[in-house]
């Protein structure tokens, strides 16, 4: 999930991988991890459909300091 205040931060979410997600699926019930990794990336999936759902045109997200433009002499 993009993170605001990143450049990234209205880009859509990525996903994981098929072969990640059963690796980690197997690991999992191993018990060689554990997390929530699953809810997350419902988690994700339900967030990016809200900032689709509700775009903040205009307005700004980044955090960032702007720098003034520098003088090319």
């Amino acid at each position: 999930m993009p993170l605001p205040g990143t450049p990234w931060r209205d880009a859509p979410p990525g996903d994981v991988a098929p072969e990640t997600v059963s690796e980690v699926d197997r690991l999992s019930q191993r018990g060689a991890l554990y997390g929530h990794w699953q809810k997350q990336r419902d988690h994700a999936v339900r967030l990016a459909a809200a900032a689709e759902a509700y775009p903040r045109p205009g307005r700004s997200r980044t955090i960032l300091p702007t720098l003034p433009a520098r003088d090319s002499c």
